[in-house]
């Protein structure tokens, strides 16, 4: 679908559209107000989170002792658990409420130091944790930290065995059971995903998409397609192919013009979408690769078959929010967090799950950005007891509140106040995964930047991409099941 148009056409249909997204804008903004008295207690209430409880005996008192957390100092992750008061804004008040719960429940104080943790400091930081733990230093009781940096800490043989925490049940909903599951070696496991760490929600991938363009270029509803199980990779890339509007109108698909998709990040999410496999567990607690298949690589030539497209913009490296805020993408692959960027946008927009592989697959799954954070425990914890009551009514709490309110208030924008927004959001939520191979990606050869590479083609296509690490990768993967099997 190539549409050229003079300037003064697309400027006529942009003010029409323009002013029925104000319209609507007003209308959702309405609607908004008579319902903020919905409270993400309410929310937890409704969806049965309520219910849930920890096992932590109300009769722990641990006489004002403090427990410790060591997280990374760069804006957002302090946030995670640092609240010094409450300011109005319902993510840090429930952090706050957090705090004071835990704190009264157990009859201890929290402090939360903070290191330059972020790429280029990621192994500063590392190696100052190793350095603590080895000289017996008891500065901090938890480290939250990088989810693609803490397989790294966790060979390194300076974490505890989260199972052998006391107080901790790693088999309650708010630690995240795909991550459970997956990130368990040999029954162990040294770092852990779960609501405490709001990161894990709002740097969950989703598909954006602009409502005003999608009732214009897409013949189907998207929110359908995804309640009957229709919402495929083959589907999405037949709404994707057709969309160029030759804004300039001098026949070449560039940057300024409206189209369909922008190839600039999501490999992950796409591959996690469409259940691609890295490995899969062995009859002894291990693994094994499951990696070069015939299914992965159709899920990787299909994907790339978007590059070359004029419906698509592709750069290497390169994203661009404001392709979207400016109405200039029907679709566009972001973390949820993406909506705090686009609360003034003109036009109207929602978000759905990464697409399924094909319509027999159980059910929509996404991943997170691996800059996420993930909990530890380090060996020089000072009370393993209090840290891992500390953690559990943390995540209790965060489960209940935290996340629902990170719905109501952070991703319920004046375009976002709807039902259907909010079934995607459940179904985004509960499609959580983690694979094995990507949560330890740094320590096992990197496969995840092969199929990230092999989604453009940077270096070659999968197989001779495969072939070429194949050997390391086997290498990488025996040398991380050795470290767990000697710990």
């Amino acid at each position: 679908m190539v549409i050229t148009m003079s300037k003064s056409i697309i400027a006529f249909i942009l003010a029409i559209l323009c002013a029925a997204s104000t319209s609507c804008a007003r209308q959702a903004q309405t609607e908004g107000d008579a319902n903020a008295d919905t409270t993400a207690a309410e929310t937890a209430e409704l969806v049965g989170r309520e219910a849930v409880s920890s096992s932590v005996p109300d009769t722990l008192n641990f006489d004002g002792e403090t427990v410790t957390i060591l997280t990374r100092s760069e804006s957002g992750f302090p946030e995670e658990f640092l609240a010094e008061e409450e300011n109005g804004d319902i993510i840090n008040d429930t952090v706050y409420k957090r705090d004071q719960y835990v704190t009264e429940r157990l009859n201890c104080t929290t402090d939360v130091i903070t290191r330059a943790g972020g790429w280029g400091e990621h192994i500063n930081f590392m190696n100052s944790v190793t350095s603590d733990v080895m000289a017996g230093d008891q500065s901090y009781d938890i480290i939250s930290y990088y989810a693609y940096c803490a397989p790294m800490l966790a060979t390194q043989g300076v974490l505890l065995n989260l199972y052998d925490i006391e107080y901790l049940d790693l088999s309650k909903p708010w630690w995240h059971q795909s991550f459970v599951e997956n990130a368990t070696v040999y029954d162990k496991l040294y770092h852990v995903a779960g609501d405490i760490n709001l990161t894990t929600v709002s740097y969950r991938y989703a598909i954006f998409f602009n409502k005003t363009l999608s009732d214009i270029y897409v013949e189907d509803n998207l929110y359908s397609l995804v309640d009957d199980g229709k919402w495929t990779l083959d589907k999405f890339l037949s709404c994707v192919k057709d969309i160029w509007i030759d804004v300039d109108g001098d026949g070449i698909s560039e940057e300024t013009d409206i189209l369909g998709w922008e190839f600039g990040g999501g490999y992950d999410a796409i591959a996690a979408g469409c259940r691609f496999t890295y490995t899969e567990k062995t009859d002894d607690g291990g693994y094994k690769w499951n990696f070069y298949t015939e299914r992965n690589n159709d899920i990787i030539e299909k994907y790339f078959s978007l590059k070359n497209l004029e419906s698509v913009f592709y750069k290497d490296n390169y994203t661009n929010t404001a392709s979207f805020y400016n109405s200039m993408r029907v679709f566009y692959p972001s973390t949820l967090n993406l909506s705090d960027q686009l609360r003034d946008m003109r036009d109207e927009y929602g978000i759905l799950p990464f697409p399924k592989y094909d319509e027999s697959q159980d059910g929509y799954y996404t991943t997170v950005n691996d800059n996420y954070s993930q909990i530890m425990i380090p060996l020089t914890c000072k009370n393993t007891e209090l840290a891992g009551a500390y953690l559990e009514l943390s995540g209790e709490y965060s489960y209940k509140y935290l996340t629902p309110a990170y719905f109501e208030v952070a991703m319920k924008t004046k375009y976002l106040r709807d039902s259907d927004s909010a079934r995607m959001f459940d179904i985004i939520m509960d499609g959580a995964s983690y694979d094995f191979a990507v949560i330890n990606s740094s320590v096992i050869g990197d496969p995840v930047f092969i199929t990230r590479n092999s989604m453009q083609e940077k270096g070659g296509n999968f197989a001779s991409q495969y072939a070429s690490q194949e050997s390391v990768l086997e290498a990488k993967l025996e040398e991380l099941l050795k470290t767990y099997r000697e710990e």
